[in-house]
């Protein structure tokens, strides 16, 4: 019995570019959500318009965030994709958790300076209104806490991510035999 679901390579070239367009979104329209939620909350503006960020620094952000989606997806995906796909693992929820894990683990690696393993040279610290976060280049268990937290929140945009990319690079192979 043959898979259910089958990709090309311009299938799975077209998923990451949308997979790309929906992280980056996502990752704009986080903070917009988030101001809606408080306004509805307060029960009015909290924010002037003024404060707003311009059109004109938004769009080199959002070109960097889109790179580095597509960036992760073309770096960090194809290997266990593949694995996944050879292993017949073709499904959205394969998809969707594949997304989330490893948007969680790079993401985190990324944030904690490899897990930890890559020091740099000197003596810097780093902290928010919370407290420290890195003290002399080692990050401290708030650090680790606050690394942890982004890593969950952008998994979540990794798992919408993956079901983009599932549903754009994937058809259904009208050869098989469901049952």
């Amino acid at each position: 019995m043959s898979p259910r679901h089958q990709t090309s390579l311009p299938h799975a070239a077209l998923g990451i570019l949308a997979g790309g367009l929906t992280g980056t979104a996502l990752i704009f329209l986080w903070p917009v959500a988030g101001y809606v939620m408080s306004i509805v909350a307060s029960g009015g503006p909290t924010v002037s318009a003024g404060h707003m960020p311009s059109v004109m620094l938004l769009v080199p952000i959002a070109i960097a965030v889109l790179g580095t989606w597509v960036l992760g997806l073309v770096v960090c995906a194809p290997i266990p994709w593949l694995l996944l796909h050879v292993l017949g693992l073709r499904g959205w929820l394969t998809a969707v958790g594949l997304g989330a894990i490893e948007t969680f683990v790079v993401v985190l690696g990324l944030s904690t300076n490899g897990f930890g393993l890559l020091l740099g040279s000197g003596k810097f610290s780093a902290g928010d209104a919370n407290g420290q976060t890195v003290v002399d280049n080692v990050l401290t268990p708030y650090g680790w806490q606050r690394a942890t937290e982004s890593a969950a929140l952008l998994a979540v945009a990794g798992a919408v991510v993956g079901f983009v990319v599932w549903r754009t690079a994937y058809r259904r192979n009208l050869t098989s035999q469901e049952a």
